[in-house]
């Protein structure tokens, strides 16, 4: 079953409770489980002298479920879209690039007591 979000702030609100903790092509993974990707879609466009319009969708899935998306309606949607994307993007390398580090001592730890 869809979930239906009222507005895209809403959704972006929901979306900033979750804790980001990979990224890859296009996608993010939170440790609640959540996968949230977009991608993009070309649609003729009878204004703008005919050239086809892109629109930004944004997906959310759980266990492999489609959840909800939105797709952007506007350039300020898809402005606000992609700009909370690449920030989540980096909230996510912070936290695999911690997670790293972690490992790395850890290894180094039991390799010093060996």
């Amino acid at each position: 079953m869809r979930v239906n979000v009222q507005s895209l702030e809403v959704l972006l609100a929901k979306l900033n409770k979750l804790t980001y903790v990979s990224e890859g092509s296009d996608t993010l993974t939170t440790k609640e489980g959540f996968v949230v990707s977009y991608d993009t879609k070309l649609h003729h466009s009878e204004y703008g002298g005919g050239f086809p319009a892109v629109q930004l969708i944004l997906r959310v899935r759980y266990n492999g479920r489609h959840i909800t998306s939105w797709g952007c309606g506007d350039v300020e949607d898809t402005k606000l879209v992609a700009n909370w994307f690449l920030t989540k993007e980096v909230e996510a390398q912070r936290f695999e690039h911690a997670d790293e580090k972690k490992v790395e001592e850890l290894g180094k730890n039991i390799f010093e007591t060996l």
